[in-house]
């Protein structure tokens, strides 16, 4: 389709093109769709010239993959003109380049940009137009169905505003070649939304249904500022609502006027009818006062197409400001983070076609289905209601034209209701298939989680959100059986020839049955699904509960190595206290022998030792072998004291541990730090955060600390700017001051460097300080904010 409408851009094709809804990469996109090229090759598989290859993508999205056959390769050479083949070699090659393979463009997506791209081997690159869709300029009224409402205020008209598209234009660039116009159109665009009536409540609450100034303007911007007294912003974007009908609990009607940024000159009137629905029905109505230089007649099936493309995601902003959070998560499940361009059912409903034909005739596959196709999507059949009145059915809409028509609109309304609910199922279906995947990759993960040790938190975090998935496509499931189930449908009138050949083309209390059947078996998937979830859930408990089991056994081994080890360390201190005491003795020992002389055997050339200390303790039994034991019972027993003296000491630890997580400057915080003497810092860092913890002993300040400095240990996320922990341990024996007391001195310190980022208001201000010195604090702030008051209050 890309290389179809880079032909028709360049002059090769002679064919028209009109923007057309695709599936791209997952994404609902709309292309400049050539539906006669289409219907050519078509026909060119019809006549066996090409081969088409039906295939499924991982998303559950069908495609076609064409190669030419024989008979099309042995009709090229019997038919294909010299002219031909290089008017399709100049869209087929890179421009200026000879025809090589390395020179073939080659059409690949580019998420990024959401565009088309044709590329060359060679290293050529342009970028297609096919996405870019065409603007035209029109004016439109709002229309609700009668069948709809009951009562109430009536439609505005615009008719008279019409006038305004003297000077308006358009951005077509193809020269459109029209072969069917409509006269008096009215659009009705529906969609099923998940919706019972609690959303209704909300939705008129909303609203201000009850109110005696009701609607108003409405945005879909966030207010950052709620306290402000003041919101400034933009008028483009805004919806203009003015309700007409209501019931509480059944539905609302109202109109919805759009106002969106437009290209220069062009000038679109988009005024909706909107009627909400307690089945979750919602309709999007408008009459065609005039599309450019047409005005109510005559209307181009070309232009319609242009303007559908507006109406279709115009109508998605209107009411994504209305829907609740819930309905909203739905709708992002359902339609894969795309919502905004979910598909929608178009019912066009005009008073007369130009030209008059039988329906048959409208189904040539040529020039008149191609065209219908442009509004309707692919075509599935027309009927004659009687000489006047036809319907055609197309896969995104129908056409029903006639005279008298909208006597229809009742059955119009439901079968649009019952397509637009089939709609929906087939996206909760794929998306079903898409979990299911998703799970059977998630056992397969479960299944070799010896390969990976990062394997079981992807599987917590998938069964997480599967089973989130899985709740919510059980609602929806509820809400589409219940928007079936007792559905009242429109009788035919009695004696009106067309409306009894319109019931039974429509066939819609078999099409209820079938939705309602399809609604039933979808929720078998989903219960697969579910008792899927819930074994895979007992596969991880069972693995969680064997790597517990092995950490319990690898503690209980390490814990009885500890055992072990702590008996030997405590043999090895009685030895080594032991030793001690040995040596003290040897010590001792020297030390006599040092001072009576006895060393180096000169002790009788020492008078005093001749005279007293010979006679009366060496001459003694056992007087020398008393006093070296006398000097080794003080000098050991005085060791021993002091040991356990310093051990005494060293053991009674005051400690604090807080969780702070609190926001910090981290520059400011890092310059702090940069003054302590850090012992030790590590770093801990995956792909969400970044922890450092530094560990520093305060320089020595015995004034400041009043005994020895305490041990810090503060854990920071430098990636989001949080001190998340800190320890402090402060040896108590040894220093008057408690944890508590040096934790407050070290937030002041903090307080002082303005470490502390408190531009987050609403975030937690905690901080661990110590209850006796917060109430203060708390009690000061209290008495200042009553001074500020008195003093607002006085003045």
């Amino acid at each position: 389709m890309v290389l179809i409408y880079e032909g028709i851009v360049a002059g090769i094709f002679d064919y028209d093109y009109a923007p057309a809804p695709d599936i791209v990469d997952g994404k609902r996109v709309y292309m400049n769709i050539s539906q006669e090229g289409r219907d050519d090759l078509d026909d060119l598989r019809e006549t066996g010239m090409l081969y088409g290859l039906k295939l499924s993508s991982k998303k559950y999205q069908s495609t076609v993959a064409l190669r030419i056959t024989a008979i099309g390769e042995e009709h090229l050479r019997r038919m294909l003109t010299a002219e031909d083949r290089d008017a399709v070699h100049s869209v087929a090659y890179a421009p200026g380049e000879s025809h090589t393979l390395r020179n073939l463009l080659k059409v690949t997506w580019e998420s990024k940009s959401a565009r088309f791209m044709l590329l060359s081997d060679a290293g050529y690159k342009m970028e297609s137009t096919i996405t870019e869709i065409e603007s035209v300029s029109y004016v439109s009224s709002p229309y609700i169905p009668a069948s709809v409402r009951k009562g109430g205020r009536e439609n505005k008209q615009n008719a008279d505003r019409v006038s305004e598209l003297v000077n308006a234009v358009s951005t077509i660039k193809d020269q459109l070649d029209e072969k069917l116009t409509l006269n008096d159109v009215r659009l009705i665009i529906g969609e099923w939304i998940p919706m019972g009536a609690n959303q209704i409540v909300a939705l008129n609450d909303k609203l201000g249904s009850s109110e005696r100034v009701q609607g108003g303007f409405f945005t879909a911007t966030i207010d950052d500022f709620p306290d402000a007294t003041q919101f400034r912003g933009k008028s483009e974007g805004l919806t203009a609502v003015r309700l007409l009908d209501y019931d509480e609990t059944s539905y609302v009607n109202f109109e919805a006027e759009v106002f969106f940024d437009n290209e220069d000159n062009i000038l679109q009137i988009e005024n909706f009818g909107v009627h909400f629905g307690e089945s979750g029905l919602v309709t999007y109505g408008l009459r065609l006062d005039a599309i450019m230089d047409r005005v109510k007649n005559k209307l181009s099936l070309d232009l319609m197409s242009r303007l559908l493309v507006d109406v279709t995601n115009d109508s998605s902003k209107v009411v994504s400001n209305l829907f609740a959070a819930h309905q909203k998560s739905m709708l992002d499940l359902t339609f894969l983070e795309d919502a905004d361009n979910r598909d929608k059912f178009n019912c066009i409903i005009a008073d007369a076609i130009h030209p008059k034909m039988p329906a048959e005739k409208y189904m040539d596959k040529e020039e008149n289905e191609n065209e219908i196709k442009q509004v309707i999507g692919d075509t599935y059949s027309a009927h004659d209601l009687n000489a006047d009145e036809l319907i055609v059915l197309g896969k995104g809409g129908l056409m029903i034209c006639g005279p008298n028509v909208l006597r229809h609109q009742a059955s119009v309304i439901v079968y649009s209701g019952f397509k637009a609910r089939s709609i929906f199922m087939k996206c909760v279906f794929n998306r079903c298939f898409m979990l299911a995947d998703v799970l059977k990759r998630a056992r397969g993960i479960i299944e070799n989680y010896q390969n990976n040790p990062e394997s079981m938190d992807i599987v917590r975090k998938t069964l997480s959100t599967c089973t989130e998935e899985v709740i919510t496509l059980g609602e929806i499931q509820t809400f589409l059986e219940e928007s079936v189930d007792g559905l009242l449908l429109p009788q035919p009138f009695e004696g009106d020839d067309a409306s009894q050949e319109l019931a039974k083309i429509l066939n819609l209390e078999d099409a209820m049955h079938r939705l309602l059947r399809r609604a039933v078996d979808m929720k078998k998937t989903i219960e697969g699904c579910g008792n899927e979830l819930g074994a895979l859930r007992e596969m991880s408990a069972v693995i969680s509960s064997v790597k517990k089991f092995t950490i319990n056994e690898g503690i209980e081994s390490t814990t009885k190595n500890l055992e072990d080890a702590f008996r030997a360390q405590a043999r090895n201190s009685t030895q080594l206290e032991i030793m001690q005491v040995v040596l003290a003795g040897s010590l001792a020992f020297d030390i006599v022998d040092r001072t009576f002389g006895q060393y180096m055997s000169i002790a009788d050339r020492i008078g005093w030792v001749v005279d007293y200390i010979q006679p009366a303790i060496v001459e003694l039994p056992l007087g020398w072998f008393a006093l070296n034991m006398v000097f080794w019972l003080i000098l050991g027993g005085g060791l021993i004291i002091l040991m356990r003296r310093l051990s005494y000491l060293g053991n009674a630890v005051d400690a604090k541990k807080i969780k702070v997580n609190r926001r910090v400057h981290i520059r400011r915080l890092a310059s702090f730090l940069a003054q302590k003497e850090m012992e030790a810092v590590s770093i801990g860092e995956d792909d969400k955060s970044t922890v450092k913890k530094y560990t520093w002993v305060e320089e020595k300040n015995t004034a400041k600390w009043k005994g020895i400095p305490p041990r810090f240990d503060l854990v920071v996320d430098e990636r989001y700017g949080f001190i998340l922990s800190a320890f402090l341990q402060v040896t108590k024996r040894q220093t008057q001051l408690t944890a508590d007391q040096i934790w407050d001195m070290f937030l002041d310190e903090l307080a002082a460097h303005g470490v502390w980022d408190t531009s987050h208001s609403k975030e937690s201000t905690w901080d661990g300080r110590s209850a006796a010195l917060a109430a203060p604090a708390r009690a000061g702030r209290a008495l200042g904010a009553g001074q500020a008051l008195g003093a607002g209050k006085a003045g």
